[in-house]
């Protein structure tokens, strides 16, 4: 199993460095590094050239975005295998080696994943929430990708996953020109044609900012995300049609979330409503769907602890 590392790049020159040096750190090295520089304005593509690894290779492209770095970083790659890791966040020694043992005992599966924690702004490691995954054990297959994935945090993340190359060339990759939910969407649509082999040891860290609340990417108001899932609600049959429609309902609570942290309350009212159709009410519907009726000053410092304490990855 040969593994090419991605990583796309667009003005870290704080955090490049230390992300490198947790690929170079792997008890389980991989066999190339491409890095994938977006047209970044700061230092970040000179501490990379400044670190003179031999499989370290670097590419320069103008800003297109995180997916089309992404997926130059596939196209680029030399191997079969590609593991991606974001230029801000770290994995730990033994992430590459857990995916190679996955590998190995699940030699059917196209996709292999291990949980993550988040690393907060005070240091501190926060281990996620995981959902129905279908198995006991430490490692497995997960049995339905939209039930493990509904409700919770995602189950697979960015910086956390590595895919067979030709699985990715088949959905086209990453999905480019939209804001929020590209990576969700491409964990979706690889769910429904391959398996998901996965560890539940946390093998790598989400680098949080180091502001105590940060306001997140703004959404597209045209929802790109869900129209994609409703398109592969043709694609399953029986309990994981069920399973999509509700984690349907639950992207919806997830972009009524960003909207209420952006102030936009009409639009996170509506997504709330959108929600309901697919999944019914719940506590955080109510609480979401009264807060977008709030006055923008009066509503900012409880969102804040409503929205930190429901869903740290939201």
């Amino acid at each position: 199993m040969k593994v090419s590392v991605v990583i796309p790049l667009y003005n870290k020159a704080d955090s490049i460095r230390r992300a490198l040096h947790s690929v170079l750190s792997q008890t389980a090295p991989p066999d190339e590094i491409v890095v994938i520089d977006d047209g970044s304005t700061d230092d970040s593509a000179d501490i990379v050239r400044s670190l003179r690894v031999g499989n370290l290779r670097l590419h320069r492209q103008e800003n297109a975005g995180v997916s089309a770095a992404r997926n130059a970083g596939i196209r680029n790659a030399r191997n079969d295998w590609i593991a991606f890791l974001d230029a801000d966040d770290v994995w730990k020694k033994d992430f590459l080696l857990t995916v190679r043992e996955l590998h190995e005992k699940y030699p059917d599966c196209n996709v292999l994943a291990t949980s993550y924690s988040l690393l907060n702004w005070d240091g501190k490691e926060v281990s996620i929430t995981l959902g129905e995954l279908g198995f006991e054990s430490e490692s497995g297959i997960i049995e339905s990708y939209f039930k493990a994935a509904y409700n919770v945090d995602p189950p697979l993340w960015s910086s956390a996953v590595c895919v067979y190359k030709r699985s990715l060339e088949e959905i086209n990759g990453f999905p480019v020109g939209i804001r929020t939910g590209e990576d969700l969407l491409t964990w979706a649509r690889l769910s429904v044609s391959n398996k998901i082999a996965y560890h539940k040891k946390s093998c790598s860290l989400y680098v949080k900012d180091d502001k105590p609340w940060d306001v997140g990417r703004v959404n597209d108001v045209e929802d790109f995300v869900s129209d994609e899932l409703l398109r592969l609600k043709e694609r399953v049959g029986g309990a994981e049609k069920e399973f999509l429609l509700r984690y349907l309902g639950f992207w919806y609570v997830i972009r009524a979330s960003s909207f209420l942290k952006a102030g936009y309350m009409v639009h996170a009212r509506d997504s709330i409503l959108d929600s309901v159709c697919y999944d019914g009410w719940t506590l955080k519907k109510c609480v979401f769907y009264a807060i977008s009726f709030l006055v923008k000053k009066m509503f900012d410092s409880y969102l804040r602890s409503i929205i930190k304490k429901e869903s740290s990855f939201l």
